[in-house]
């Protein structure tokens, strides 16, 4: 079966997210869980102060901001999900933000939750990027996911992401100790025509494949880092 580019990139979103429901589903009960025994005990102490009001701040309130703060968790896993199979303009992007929620959106994947250490390299005002392009935006979700699902393959430990300015460039790398997974990006960048629109892709590999010509189509540089440094780099034009 032969499938167009642009149908690819939307069965690879249904599958991105398909990766992550039973995690995800694990993440919202969680909450649900919290604001249920919450809301208990609101009722019970509801009760109680109405017996006798002593003038100090009710002591609700810590409860009630508990209960807020599981509903914004449960809506930015609901967004993220959501960007992830349906447009949304991206003519502005605040990269800090961004990801941000894709890190707090892939914590569905309970070994990454549980057992690697994420530090985050960014700068504190990242530039305004006015013309951050769709797909590569997803694509970037894309990749990181698969980083992710490869640092649970090897039972990895750490994962560093690291954002700056360069040669007119936003440049992102992700260190992440993959020497293997950085090493077959790497070949597939070298014997890759992503020109071409028929394409074939190595066993295991269709979603790097798809990734680096979602990248190449948008104008957005990928490369791996040299020697013994276990980096991907993703160069988007400002």
């Amino acid at each position: 079966m032969e499938l167009s580019f642009k149908n690819l990139i939307e069965l690879y979103k249904l599958a991105s997210l398909g990766k992550v429901t039973g995690g995800l589903i694990h993440n919202i009960n969680g909450p649900l869980q919290n604001i249920g025994l919450d809301l208990e005990m609101t009722q019970y102490m509801l009760k109680k102060e109405a017996e006798a009001h002593n003038g100090k701040e009710s002591t609700i309130l810590p409860r009630l901001r508990r209960i807020e703060e599981e509903l914004e968790r449960l809506n930015a896993m609901i967004k993220t999900s959501s960007n992830r199979i349906m447009h949304e303009d991206r003519s502005f992007l605040n990269f800090n933000e961004y990801l941000e929620q894709e890190l707090f959106f892939l914590n569905t994947n309970l070994y990454y939750k549980h057992n690697v250490e994420t530090t985050l390299d960014l700068s504190e005002e990242p530039p305004n990027i006015n013309s951050f392009p769709h797909d590569s935006v997803l694509a970037f979700g894309w990749l990181l996911q698969r980083v992710i699902e490869e640092i649970e393959r090897v039972k990895g430990k750490t994962l560093h992401i690291r954002a700056l300015i360069k040669d007119g460039l936003f440049e992102i790398t992700i260190v992440s100790g993959l020497n293997d997974l950085v090493r077959r990006v790497g070949e597939i960048i070298q014997k890759t025509d992503f020109s071409s629109d028929r394409l074939t892709a190595p066993e295991n590999e269709t979603d790097i494949m798809l990734t680096l010509k979602v990248f190449h189509s948008d104008g957005v540089i990928i490369k791996t880092g040299k020697g013994q440094s276990a980096d991907i780099i993703i160069c988007f034009p400002l």
